[in-house]
């Protein structure tokens, strides 16, 4: 399972030890999700997720394993052990800026980076707009530089 690109939500929930329908919760709150268990149009602009045709001729959504699972891990949810590899790009990719603030439904707030990914989630339009301010100086004064891990 871990070296699939798309993955179900309950090969999600093993990297969290989660159940599938915790981590439609969590994607819901995170703004990935839509309440009648689609992904929002954000999630599928951003290559969060793809849609499965199967043999049947019903479908359903996977979710980018890396992608999805550094979302959630940002949100706050601790991994269950190692699953990513060393040449990961969720674990190797320096901050770039400028950065952004999205609001993704109610007060959920992604702040991306300057190649579009999400690096901080938080809560509130105020603490989302001081940390993409703060993150923005950083960037200008080059303390997030392009060779250096996080």
């Amino acid at each position: 399972m871990m070296d699939k690109e798309f993955v179900n939500q309950t090969d999600l929930g093993k990297l969290f030890d989660l159940t599938s329908h915790q981590i439609g919760r969590i994607l819901m709150r995170l703004g990935l999700r839509n309440p009648d268990r689609t992904p929002t149009q954000l999630a599928r602009e951003r290559g969060y997720c793809k849609q499965r045709t199967m043999d049947n001729g019903y479908g359903d959504w996977l979710w980018h394993r890396v992608l999805t699972a550094r979302a959630i891990e940002n949100a706050g949810y601790p991994r269950k052990g190692d699953h990513l590899p060393s040449d990961d790009p969720a674990k190797t990719a320096p901050l770039s800026g400028p950065f952004i603030c999205r609001q993704m439904g109610g007060l959920h707030y992604a702040i991306e980076s300057g190649d579009g990914s999400v690096v901080v989630w938080c809560d509130g339009p105020r603490n989302a707009d001081t940390l993409t301010r703060l993150m923005n100086k950083a960037h200008e004064q080059g303390l997030f530089q392009k060779n250096a891990p996080r």
